[in-house]
């Protein structure tokens, strides 16, 4: 394979997972930069929450969505499973 049929993705500014805890009703009652503080708070959240995480990249005046939210919720839980 030759590099040509190589993509590659290079935005300007910094790329930032946001991490976002929603209730079971869809509404957010949490959002952050940190995975770790993400998994706690799903960990605390009431039955039913989801963890969504999203790509932003970040501007010197705002963000721009590149990666629409993603639900990690069973994955984080199985590996806390297997982890235990």
């Amino acid at each position: 394979m030759s590099e040509d049929n190589v993509v590659a993705f290079h935005p300007k500014n910094k790329l930032v997972n946001f991490y976002e805890i929603a209730a079971e009703d869809g509404n957010a009652v949490w959002g952050g930069e940190d995975p770790h503080s993400a998994v706690e708070w799903l960990r605390q959240s009431p039955l039913n929450s989801r963890l969504l995480v999203s790509c932003w990249e970040a501007g010197e005046e705002d963000a721009r969505l590149m990666i629409e939210p993603i639900d990690i919720t069973k994955i984080v839980f199985a590996v806390m499973a297997g982890t235990q």
